[in-house]
């Protein structure tokens, strides 16, 4: 989850050719002083935020999921009940009309063979 967060040293530095290069101290230099800054800054900054937005958004999703099982699915099932009967007539309608039309242009053009003759020059 969230792999595109996960970003290591090299990632973001790296040298430019093999034959170009600084000092081994420098590297392994940059590369603790990267690491420990990225982690402590995470560490400090999820224990300044994580407990105010674990409240949040605890109180975001249960308000959510309370809106969508006590609001909004019951509404959408009173719909499917209410327009249950306009269903059948549409689909009455639609039988009625608009099938023996399209079965009738589809018998008409069933047999119909296009052969491609490809000329030679």
């Amino acid at each position: 989850m969230n792999d595109h967060v996960k970003v290591t040293f090299e990632e973001i530095f790296a040298e430019p050719h093999p034959t170009v290069y600084s000092f081994d101290g420098v590297w392994t230099t940059s590369y603790k002083v990267f690491t420990n800054t990225k982690l402590w800054c995470y560490r400090i900054s999820t224990l300044l935020c994580a407990v105010p937005l674990s409240v949040f958004w605890g109180i975001y999703f249960a308000l959510l999921a309370c809106c969508t099982i006590w609001c909004c699915r019951p509404c959408i099932k009173a719909y499917e009940i209410e327009l249950s009967c306009v269903r059948g007539f549409v689909v009455a309608v639609l039988d009625a009309i608009y099938r023996p039309c399209y079965e009738t242009m589809g018998y008409l053009f069933f047999n119909i063979r296009v052969k491609v003759l490809k000329q030679v020059e």
